[in-house]
């Protein structure tokens, strides 16, 4: 009889896990000694309980307590005789199946692909999943169901599926570190304001920032949005301070002084200088200034000293 290569099947099995023997009671699995030169012939390595002590206990690969070619095998999977149809507990990051109908639930169809989190209080929570079908999809850490279905682990054609749809929405599965990394980061932050390019009329403020979209409400209607992170090269941010660089040289009409007590005074925009510890604002015919605000929309400031607006005071951090 061909002897079964017990140490690969118990490779990715969790310590601790308990085993049935016959030669020691309460005997749990360790692990397996793949890299120790000094376990060449002896690769599972177990323990077990006696008198409050844990005492080390080791195995051929094949399950043997010797060496000796008509050893028989003496571990066993816990309450079984055979290690036919064995299946290792799921463990964290396992990629698995799941079908409702196969315990006749009332959510008819749900076939679920998901990478698994834990199994606690008869609860599977998952980093993501979808459904079979694709009409259902989560790409964060959430509770997947609290009924333990009968669980498989997933096909190479489902996995394909599951990585297929997280990278379609933006990310990436790093199993060394078990996160779902973005593949594109996010360029705005919570409470930023945005506008789309294509509309500048509405204004919206970010709220939220989840798995791979923004949340935003729309600051005139009060409307919510979703703004997939993919897109988010459509939108804008709408800045705390004036941009500088909208301005013109020799086109735009602009107000000028250097202290807070002068007049804005009007003049031409001709530069920028920003190599200094202060900025300096130039205006056609060779004039800088330390102060420099857009003619439109402050046609009220001038030729008098009234403040401006801080939005406009870009000289200043």
């Amino acid at each position: 009889m061909k002897r079964i290569d017990i140490a690969e099947l118990l490779k990715d099995c969790p310590s601790g896990m308990e085993l049935d023997c016959t030669m020691f009671d309460n005997l749990y699995f360790d692990d397996i000694a793949d890299n120790d030169s000094r376990c060449a012939n002896y690769k599972i390595r177990c323990y077990t309980i006696c008198d409050n002590t844990k005492l080390s206990v080791v195995f051929s690969k094949f399950g043997t307590y010797t060496l000796d070619k008509s050893a028989k095998c003496v571990i066993f999977p816990k309450g079984k005789t055979t290690w036919e149809e064995f299946q290792r507990p799921f463990k964290n990051g396992d990629i698995l199946y799941i079908n409702s109908n196969d315990n006749k639930d009332v959510f008819k169809g749900l076939e679920y692909i998901f990478i698994l989190k834990e199994i606690k209080d008869n609860k599977i929570y998952c980093y993501c999943y979808i459904d079979k079908i694709n009409e259902y999809k989560t790409f964060e850490e959430c509770w997947l169901s609290d009924t333990i279905y009968p669980l498989r682990f997933a096909t190479e054609e489902e996995k394909e599926k599951l990585f297929q749809a997280i990278k379609d929405n933006g990310y990436k599965w790093n199993e060394k570190t078990k996160t779902l990394e973005m593949l594109v980061e996010p360029k705005f932050k919570i409470g930023d304001k945005i506008r789309k390019i294509e509309n500048p009329n509405e204004e919206y403020i970010i709220c939220d920032i989840f798995s791979a979209s923004y949340k935003c409400c729309c600051i005139t209607t009060n409307r919510n949005l979703f703004i997939n992170i993919k897109s988010q090269d459509d939108w804008e941010l709408i800045s705390d301070k004036f941009d500088i660089s909208t301005l013109i040289i020799f086109e735009s009409k602009v107000l000028v002084r250097d202290y807070n007590d002068q007049i804005w005074k009007p003049a031409i925009f001709g530069g920028y200088l920003s190599d200094f510890i202060c900025p300096y604002y130039v205006t056609i015919g060779g004039r800088s200034y330390k102060q420099l605000i857009p003619y439109k929309g402050n046609e009220h400031l001038c030729n008098k000293s009234n403040d401006c607006s801080k939005y406009y005071k870009t000289w200043e951090t």
